[in-house]
Parts: C-alpha cells; sequence; structure tokens
C-alpha cells in the first residue's frame, strides 16, 4: 500500500495529474456557475442528449440492471433492434458503469461521464507529449487544458459517444508512433481498436489522419527500414478494424438510417467560406458551430498565431519536421473550406449538421508544435518572438478587415490579440536566467491558460436546461 501511495503521489505524475484534473474542474466550476444541479435548478442537457442519450442510457440501465437481453428493445419507438442501437450510441466502454446507477440519476450520470471524458483527453495528450518528446513538466499540463477543453469539445462535449475518439485518438498516435519506430503494435492495435468498437464514424477520420500522418513518419525513416514499416502499418490497422467487427455491421445499419445531404460525390467544386473567416475561427470567445453551416471549430488557445510562427522560425526544429507538419495544417484549413475534401472527411457522404467533424485532429497537431516550440525556447530570439508576435497581431487585424463580423465579435479580436500579447511577455520572462523569475512566469501563464480556456468554455461550450426538464424526461423515460 505504502508503495502505490508512493507511486501515486510521485512528483513525476504530477503533470499528468494536473493535465486531467484542471479541465474537470474548470469544466465543473462553470458548470456551477451556470446554477447546475445540485448548486442550481439547471442541469447539463442540450441537442440529441434529449431525445436520444437520455432514453437509450436509460433502456440501457434497465437491461444492466434487470438481466433483459442486449438484442432486442421493446421500449424504444415501437420496438427496435438494440444492437444497432448499441453500437451507434452506447459502445463507450464507460458506459457499462451504468449498472451502478439509478434510473432516476441517468442525466447526473451522462454529465459526470463528460467531465471524466474531458479529463481523459488532457491526460492522454499530455502522456503523449510525454512519451513522444521525453519531457515531463507543467507544460505538458498547459497545452493539454487547450486540448480537452479547445474548440471541439466546446461545440461537441453533450456528444458523449465522440468523446471517447477524443479522449483515445493521442494513444493512437503514440501507438503509430512506437509501430514506426520501434516495431511495437500493442498500443496502437488496442487504442484503434477501442476507438472502431466506441464510434466507427468518428473514427472514420482518425483513419485518414492516420493514413497521413504515416506517409510523413514513412519519410522520415531510412530506405530499408519503410518496407517493413508499410506492413505493419497496413497489417495492424486491418486488425483493428476486424476486431470492431462485430459492431461494424451494426453500425453501419444504423448509419444508413440517418438523413445526409446527398449520397453521391459532388460534381462541383465549390468554397465555403474564404480564408479570413476561417482563421478567424481560432479567436478566443467565438461562437461554436454545431448543427449549421460548415464552420470548422478550431480554438486551440488565443495565441496560436504566435506559437505557429515561432514553430516555423524555431532553429532547434528540423526544416523537413517543421513543413511536413505545417503542410498537414494547411492541408486541413484547406479541407475545412473545399466541398470535395469535407466529402471524403466526412465517409464520403454530408453530414446533416455537426460540420468539420475533424477539427479535433487539427487541434490535436498544433498544439503538439506549441508544445514543441515551448520546450525548444532557446531555438528562438527575442527579435523572433517580436516578429511571431507581429504576424499574429497583423492575422487578427486581417480577420477584422475581412471576416464577417457575424463570426467574430470586436472584442472577440481585441481579447485574442490582449491574450497573445500577454502570452509573448511571459514567454520572453520564462525565457530569463534567475530561476525564481522563470517560476514565477511559468505559474503566472498557467493562470492565464486556465482563466483563458474557462473563459471561452462559459461564453462558447456549457449549455443548461431547467431542472424541471428533468423531471419531465426522466417520467417519460422511467
Amino acid at each position: 500500500m505504502m508503495k502505490l501511495r508512493k507511486k501515486l503521489f510521485n512528483r513525476e505524475n504530477i503533470p499528468l495529474a494536473a493535465a486531467f484534473f484542471v479541465p474537470v474542474l474548470i469544466l465543473l466550476a462553470v458548470f456551477v456557475m451556470h446554477g447546475g444541479y445540485p448548486f442550481g435548478d439547471r442541469c447539463f442537457l442540450r441537442s440529441d442528449m434529449y431525445h436520444q442519450y437520455v432514453p437509450f442510457m436509460t433502456e440501457f440501465i434497465g437491461k444492466l440492471q434487470g438481466g433483459d437481453s442486449l438484442l432486442y428493445s421493446f421500449h424504444v419507438g415501437l420496438g427496435s433492434d438494440f444492437v444497432a442501437l448499441y453500437a451507434y450510441y452506447l459502445a463507450s466502454p464507460i458506459n457499462w458503469l451504468l449498472i451502478l446507477c439509478p434510473r432516476g440519476f441517468v442525466i447526473e450520470a451522462m454529465f459526470l461521464f463528460i467531465a471524466v471524458k474531458t479529463g481523459l483527453c488532457g491526460f492522454t495528450f499530455a502522456y503523449y507529449l510525454k512519451k513522444h518528446y521525453g519531457k515531463n513538466n507543467m507544460i505538458l499540463s498547459m497545452t493539454a487544458v487547450f486540448y480537452a477543453l479547445g474548440g471541439f469539445s466546446c461545440a461537441y462535449n453533450w456528444n458523449i459517444m465522440w468523446l471517447d475518439v477524443l479522449w483515445l485518438a493521442p494513444l493512437i498516435i503514440l501507438g503509430l508512433e512506437l509501430l514506426v519506430t520501434q516495431k511495437k503494435i500493442a498500443t496502437y492495435y488496442i487504442a484503434l481498436a477501442l476507438s472502431v468498437l466506441s464510434n466507427y464514424y468518428l473514427s472514420i477520420m482518425v483513419c485518414l489522419f492516420l493514413v497521413l500522418y504515416f506517409v510523413i513518419l514513412l519519410c522520415e525513416l531510412k530506405k530499408d527500414e519503410r518496407k517493413g514499416a508499410c506492413l505493419r502499418f497496413f497489417g495492424v490497422s486491418l486488425l483493428a478494424g476486424a476486431t470492431g467487427a462485430v459492431l461494424l455491421l451494426p453500425e453501419i445499419k444504423m448509419l444508413s438510417y440517418t438523413v445526409n445531404d446527398g449520397a453521391g460525390f459532388p460534381q462541383a467544386m465549390t468554397w465555403y467560406f474564404n480564408l479570413w473567416d476561417e482563421l478567424a475561427h481560432f479567436c478566443a470567445g467565438v461562437e461554436v458551430v454545431a448543427l449549421k453551416d460548415h464552420w470548422p471549430n478550431i480554438y486551440c488557445g488565443a495565441a496560436i498565431f504566435l506559437f505557429v510562427a515561432l514553430y516555423a522560425m524555431n532553429r532547434k526544429i528540423p526544416w523537413k519536421k517543421k513543413a511536413a507538419r505545417l503542410a498537414l495544417a494547411a492541408f486541413f484549413l484547406l479541407s475545412f473550406a473545399n466541398n470535395y475534401l469535407d466529402f471524403v472527411w466526412h465517409g464520403f457522404h454530408f453530414p446533416n449538421g455537426m460540420p468539420a467533424r475533424q477539427s479535433f485532429l487539427l487541434i490535436f497537431l498544433l498544439l503538439t508544435m506549441v508544445y514543441e516550440t515551448l520546450i525548444h525556447m532557446e531555438g528562438n530570439t527575442v527579435w523572433q518572438v517580436g516578429i511571431a508576435l507581429c504576424v499574429e497581431l497583423l492575422i487578427l487585424s486581417l480577420c477584422e478587415l475581412f471576416a464577417d463580423k457575424e463570426i467574430v465579435t470586436v472584442s472577440s479580436l481585441f481579447a485574442t490579440e490582449l491574450l497573445s500579447v500577454l502570452y509573448a511577455l511571459f514567454y520572453l520572462t520564462y525565457k530569463h536566467q534567475k530561476k525564481e523569475i522563470r517560476m514565477a512566469a511559468g505559474i503566472a501563464a498557467f493562470v492565464l491558460v486556465a482563466v483563458e480556456a474557462g473563459v471561452n468554455l462559459n461564453l462558447t461550450g456549457l449549455v443548461t436546461t431547467h431542472v424541471e426538464t428533468i423531471v419531465l424526461i426522466q417520467k417519460k423515460t422511467s
């Protein structure tokens, strides 16, 4: 017991623990501010949570606790194939904890699941950074906060079945790197199979990203290592997909019933929006898009342009590595705006609402650039920090001039500019030689990260419903 206690409270585990608990505490604090039950008379219940997750999870609880068949349900509509419903909506392994939940507390359990999965997003992202870069510091936690509470999470945190793929994605990508560079297959196989089992549809985006990222990793290998890497990648990927086959067929059946905007490849190329409208969605406080249009939810920190510019100029990072990842980021931006690429990313159909579902992968990519820049501060000069800040302010000024004012407000742009200046000052201060000054700058930056993420979540990512709605829904589903 003493050894376990020492291991849990080891100082080396503090960054990973903070990456889990800080996003959870921010989420809970914002929930309380919105009058969430039991601190008020409201609950976190929006969109599909009303008419899908509450009744489906209530039915699942009944089956788990009553020992009923998991093959068919007589309580969903006039009767329904429960396997297909489970495959698409309930396949998260975490949902099996509902066996411990009383039927009258389904909504509370769903919010608890959302909080836990949000924390897992921060934890797995920080774990990826720790393993990939071999560093263990609080910068892990700072960067992880924006992955867990980024624009994608703010827009879709109510969509419980997607959150599993969000926290599994860093483990899948870490597994791919281990597969390619160290010939280890376990992490990649388990994480990818679990993702496919949890949510097939969002896993499509992950698989497309893996193909693109694998090409980058392949180019970084020696020529005599590439053939083996290709065999391992395709073989283990197929094995992971085959593992999920037990749920893939009923899930495909369920997807065939959903509404989409067309089954065929679009005949004419169109562009949804211009560059400045798109870049404006990186700003803090920009309203998220969940049910209409094509806008991507890509907010991942106000100073993202600052740090990407520093990443591009950092002399400690090989230019081939930078060029490949910056090109991949540019391809994402192109994909959000182009209907052909949008069609491919979404599994060769246009989704019915909830656009740009691959946004979390761009957020992942950009935040890894931010972290790599922060751990290689010596690779940037003071002048380059000034240049990068000017780049950020120039982009924001152009967004103010040319972006649609219904997308980004003047106050949002001003707040983003102010935060960028503060981060640049902290960055310069942290480069100081004195340890005390560096520590103070690091603590101040961490506080600013938490405040920024919390305010942005409060403004854009948490909608509550009156408690009377809980009573009515629970009566219908009990």
